[in-house]
């Protein structure tokens, strides 16, 4: 069914937003916002809806997850056959300093706090604009390469914000310059590191997706995998024969919004 038109000839809408944010110091982020089919559904204008926050990869932009892993077109087939309830899906932009990955964190010189952008000021913006669930419980966010290990960074430090997590090809080991090669803050921003003492964290609902030729991501989720199973926490586990591209992730996607509802 992936690539089958929805049996309704109804389509999502696509919003080109943006946002002043606090967490950034005054600068201005864009982001794209997936509505639903329903959403302008005159009969029904209190319904509110789920949300799904998808962050993209290094390098990429907020377009990422709508040209190369079809995010949209996978949520109108899906909804459009009955899968899956409506959501909304948000697209943000996570690209920091110049030359430099923000890897979704809060960098250790507190200049760059992307995750506080995530977490609080985007969050926050949503909920107020759009008419979303306002609760952990409807509220998922999930990512592919730097984008799966921001996802998985940010919801084990906020699973009071975000109940549900999608990683794709993810790594759970922090790593790039934005650490400031401080070991203890690398530590605090590895969820490797983070999830066995962090109890809060525990009722996260995962998923986990990987490649079969992805290395070294396929590894490194293999270990965070016997991390969890050390812990006794439930996770569902998506292979893909492939390597790091949007043909493997387009396909997860699919699976993790079927997954997600």
């Amino acid at each position: 069914g992936l690539y089958n038109p929805p049996l309704v000839t109804t389509h999502g809408t696509l919003i080109a937003d943006s946002m002043i944010s606090p967490a950034l110091h005054g600068q201005r982020r864009s982001f794209l916002v997936y509505l639903p089919p329903s959403y302008q559904d005159t009969a029904t204008p209190l319904r509110r809806y789920p949300t799904l926050y998808l962050l993209h990869g290094s390098p990429g932009n907020e377009y990422d997850w709508i040209r190369g892993g079809k995010a949209a077109q996978s949520a109108d087939t899906l909804i459009g056959y009955g899968k899956i309830p409506d959501l909304i899906i948000i697209f943000p932009d996570g690209n920091g300093r110049s030359g430099e990955t923000s890897e979704w964190g809060n960098s250790f010189d507190q200049m760059q706090l992307m995750e506080n952008f995530v977490a609080f000021d985007l969050v926050h913006f949503i909920d107020q604009k759009y008419r979303t669930i306002p609760t952990a419980g409807y509220r998922a966010i999930g990512g592919f390469s730097m984008g799966g290990f921001g996802a998985m960074n940010i919801a084990v430090h906020h699973p009071d914000i975000f109940g549900s997590v999608i990683a794709l090809a993810g790594y759970y080991i922090a790593s790039g310059s934005i650490w400031g090669q401080n070991t203890a803050y690398m530590q605090a921003n590895s969820p490797a590191s983070v999830l066995p003492t962090d109890p809060s964290a525990w009722k996260l609902r995962i998923f986990l997706g990987a490649a079969t030729k992805d290395q070294p991501y396929y590894a490194g989720t293999q270990q965070f995998i016997l991390e969890l199973k050390a812990l006794h926490l439930n996770y569902t586990f998506d292979l893909e024969n492939g390597y790091h591209t949007w043909s493997v992730w387009e396909t997860q996607l699919y699976h993790a919004l079927l997954w997600l509802k």
